[in-house]
């Protein structure tokens, strides 16, 4: 499961009881946080995504502006593994997959990282999609999410000051921008629905089917 942009927004339990899958992990991309939020809502919040699978996180802009030591500490205390320009592991029936968090800004590490990624299907996980176009223009097979933009949050007759979240194919690979959950600045959204996402990756010869 891929959920971003939550800005403190509550995960109702009803809402959490819509998703019956068997997840093998939950991927938070970042912007969990924003300035003022009180940490009773942040635990809260991963309380109720911890019952679901094993938590993993990326940072968002927002996540620093809350507080970004006072935020890792908190994560690390309650078992959220954090991501910044690491590998983590998903074990899966079929092999563990490589689930690669990246920082929020570019860093002299990405070359690496992208020449690590490149050795095996891998799925790359990052606040901003800006931040995974340099793993895009190297071809890098897997699996891209991304958050950040809220769908432009506000839409008037298809026009929001930011792209609609979306679902395409990028050389060959599944990239994903979401919407994200919840909101920032003005509390409302319109044409641009709050959303989290449940990714089933199938390892098939039909290439239709992935």
């Amino acid at each position: 499961m891929f959920i971003s942009d939550l800005h403190g927004k509550r995960l109702s339990p009803r809402f959490l009881q819509r998703i019956d899958e068997n997840l093998d992990a939950v991927v938070v991309g970042g912007d969990l946080t924003e300035a003022g939020l009180k940490e009773e809502q942040v635990v809260k919040n991963l309380e109720r995504l911890s019952t679901l699978a094993p938590l993993y996180f990326v940072w968002g802009n927002h996540d620093e502006y809350w507080g970004k030591e006072a935020l890792a500490r908190l994560l690390t205390h309650m078992g959220v593994r954090v991501l910044e320009n690491q590998p983590a592991y998903i074990p899966s029936n079929t092999g563990a997959v490589q689930l690669l968090g990246l920082s929020l800004r570019e860093s002299e590490e990405d070359p690496a990282l992208i020449s690590r990624a490149q050795q095996s299907f891998t799925i790359i996980a990052a606040h901003d999609p800006e931040r995974l176009e340099p793993f895009l223009q190297q071809k890098t097979p897997g699996l891209y999410l991304s958050g950040h933009t809220h769908g432009g949050q506000i839409r008037l007759f298809g026009w929001g000051p930011r792209p609609k979240g979306k679902w395409e194919v990028i050389a060959g690979s599944p990239f994903l921008i979401s919407n994200g959950y919840g909101t920032t600045k003005l509390p409302f959204r319109f044409g641009a629905p709050s959303e989290c996402h449940v990714i089933t990756i199938c390892a098939c010869e039909d290439e239709r089917r992935r």
